[in-house]
């Protein structure tokens, strides 16, 4: 959980400056340790609920859903 305390993020997501916000950050790679994809994301998370299931194959971690409800 971060706080809005950026003033283009507050404004952009019409939430006052320290409002809680929910930050989602994702680093990509290829195989080959290429940086390919850096995202992050901000999220007002009052009617929404955010969960993300991961599941264990042999020594790696993959995405097996992500999911935004109301």
């Amino acid at each position: 959980m971060q706080f809005a305390e950026d003033e283009h993020i507050s404004t952009l997501l019409k939430v006052p400056m320290g409002f809680p916000l929910l930050i989602l950050e994702r680093i990509s790679y290829t195989y080959r340790d290429k940086l390919v994809e850096v995202c992050r994301g901000w999220y007002v998370t009052i009617e929404y609920h955010y969960q993300n299931d991961l599941i264990l194959v042999g020594l790696f971690f993959f995405k097996a859903s992500g999911v935004v409800s109301q």
